[in-house]
C-alpha cells in the first residue's frame, strides 16, 4: 500500500486555503469590508522582522509584492501541488 501522507497534507493545505477564503467571505458578508491576508500575515506572527512587516524602511518593493500576494491562493497551490505531484 503506497503512503498517503504527502497527498493527504496536500489535501489539508488546499482545504486549509479554502478556508482561508470562506473566513474572509464570511467576514465581509458580515462587516461589508473585505479582511486581506497576504504573505506578510503568517510572518507577522512571531517574527523578528515585525518592524519591517508593518514599517518596512528597506526592500520596499519586496515588501509591496509579499503584501499582495494573497496567503489563500498561495495554500490552495501548494496543496494542490503535494496532490497532484505524489510521487516522492
Amino acid at each position: 500500500m503506497k503512503n498517503n501522507f504527502w497527498k493527504n497534507f496536500g489535501y489539508i493545505l488546499a482545504l486549509s486555503g479554502i478556508g482561508i477564503w470562506v473566513y474572509q467571505l464570511y467576514y465581509w458578508l458580515k462587516y461589508a469590508e473585505w479582511k486581506s491576508f497576504s504573505l506578510l500575515w503568517p510572518l507577522s506572527l512571531g517574527s523578528d522582522y515585525q518592524d519591517w512587516i508593518f514599517y518596512p524602511t528597506k526592500w520596499i518593493g519586496f515588501h509591496k509584492v509579499l503584501d499582495f500576494i494573497p496567503l489563500s491562493i498561495v495554500v490552495i497551490v501548494i496543496g494542490l501541488l503535494f496532490i497532484v505531484n505524489d510521487e516522492y
